[in-house]
């Protein structure tokens, strides 16, 4: 799940700001690419600096995107909680709630004027920062933040998704490829950083391979399992992904085969061997899926241990694909 915390503040002694329409823009994107529960992005309207740290907390986002003010000397501006009107803040002190949350943010944005100082402070805890050089116009942040978030909801790098951002500008002849700049902590590439990888990696093909054998040619005895898993198999051009392979709701994945088995064992003569190991599948699988889903938005930090947990799930698919065999004809 791709988890965004969207901060704004727009202080009564500013100029007006359209953080509502970005962020509502920014919204209708990623619903455009991912489900409903793939998504939760939060909007902190009037932001003041006493919310901060009690917004993290409550949201622990992945991403944090400020749409407000900045101040010529670099600081960022929030409402003051008692007058409304403008405060700045510590360079200092944003890059120290960052730094206590570096485990967990790969990305920040912040669309706010002459904000690159206080990215530059931001990176030297989180991988990412999205900062402004000057001044930026709200169309333009707009613009920029829908290509950034849809390229970052099918898969790609943080480095892309920027660079689409800045040619999308191009297109609509708004150039402010030097005014929107991307950094990035030392030794790190943003080409390398994906933060939406989670459960979009499509099944390997030595899995595809197996279902293919036992399945393509109809040599699977049980006609359920011919008819959800070939399903399964029409899909494949265009990548399974491990939870869908797993419990495809309206056609049936491989969880609703294994359970079928597992409901007529008696008749179908399944040894308690068989049965202990089908119900050590169906109960490890999902516990996998979950944590996956849970370090869905990941930083280079914790990479392999996803790709473990990727290796550990693909196996525990063989190892059901190797039970269908004693049932060929």
């Amino acid at each position: 799940m791709i988890r965004i915390l969207f901060l704004s503040s727009d202080p009564i002694n500013g100029d007006r700001l359209k953080v509502f329409e970005e962020f509502n823009a920014i919204s209708r994107g990623l619903r455009s690419v991912l489900r409903e529960d793939e998504i939760y992005i939060h909007i902190s309207g009037a932001m003041s600096l006493k919310d901060l740290q009690s917004d993290f907390l409550t949201h622990n986002p992945n991403i944090v995107h400020f749409s407000g003010h900045g101040s010529i000397n670099g600081r960022l501006v929030f409402k003051n909680a008692d007058n409304y009107e403008g405060e700045t803040a510590s360079i200092q002190n944003i890059g120290k709630l960052f730094e206590l949350d570096k485990e967990r943010i790969s990305c920040v944005i912040l669309n706010a004027c002459y904000s690159k100082e206080q990215a530059d402070e931001i990176i030297k805890y989180i991988d990412c920062a999205i900062g402004i050089n000057n001044t930026i116009t709200d169309d333009i942040a707009t613009i920029f933040s829908i290509i950034f978030y849809i390229t970052l909801a099918k898969g790609r790098s943080i480095k892309e998704a920027y660079s689409r951002g800045i040619l999308q500008l191009k297109y609509e002849k708004k150039n402010a490829e030097d005014t929107i700049k991307l950094m990035h902590r030392k030794k790190l590439n943003c080409s390398d950083i994906i933060p939406i990888r989670y459960i979009k990696e499509s099944v390997s093909e030595h899995v595809i391979s197996n279902l293919v054998k036992e399945v393509a040619y109809n040599n699977i005895h049980y006609d359920f399992i011919i008819s959800d898993l070939t399903s399964l198999l029409r899909k494949v051009p265009y990548k399974i992904s491990l939870r869908e392979f797993w419990e495809e709701k309206e056609k049936g994945g491989l969880r609703n085969v294994l359970q079928n088995l597992l409901d007529t064992s008696t008749e179908n003569g399944l040894s308690d061997r068989e049965i202990e190991d089908i119900n050590d599948i169906i109960t490890r699988v999902p516990l996998i899926l979950s944590k996956l889903q849970r370090y869905g938005f990941y930083s280079t930090r914790n990479k392999a241990e996803i790709e473990e947990m990727e290796v550990e799930i693909l196996s525990i698919y063989n190892r059901a694909l190797n039970l269908l065999k004693r049932f060929q004809r």
